[in-house]
C-alpha cells in the first residue's frame, strides 16, 4: 500500500501528471483525477531515479524536500545546487 495523501491537490489535478518512485512491487495506487504512473525500482536510489527522469527528457528538477530527502540527495551526491532560506 502507498501511503500517501491520496486527497492532496496534486492527485486532483487532471492535466498535471505524477509520477511515484518506490521499491519493486509497489504499484497499488488508487484511481485519481491526475495521471498517475507508479514506477517500480529493484533499488531506490537517487541516481537511478534521476537516470529514470533523464530518459524521459527532464533535465533540470528542483527538489523542494525536508531533511530526508535533502540527505539522501546529498549523501548520493546528486545535488549541484542548493538554495537556503
Amino acid at each position: 500500500n502507498l501511503d500517501l495523501p491520496w486527497e492532496a491537490p496534486l492527485f486532483q489535478a487532471a492535466e498535471q501528471p505524477v509520477i511515484i518512485y518506490t521499491r519493486a512491487g509497489r504499484n497499488d495506487a488508487p484511481k485519481t483525477a491526475a495521471p498517475v504512473e507508479v514506477v517500480d525500482l529493484e533499488a531506490l536510489e537517487p541516481q537511478t531515479v534521476l537516470a529514470d527522469l533523464r530518459r524521459r527528457g527532464i533535465a533540470v528538477l528542483l527538489c523542494e524536500g525536508g531533511p530526508t530527502l535533502n540527505a539522501w540527495l546529498l549523501a548520493d551526491g546528486a545535488v549541484d545546487e542548493l538554495f537556503l532560506t
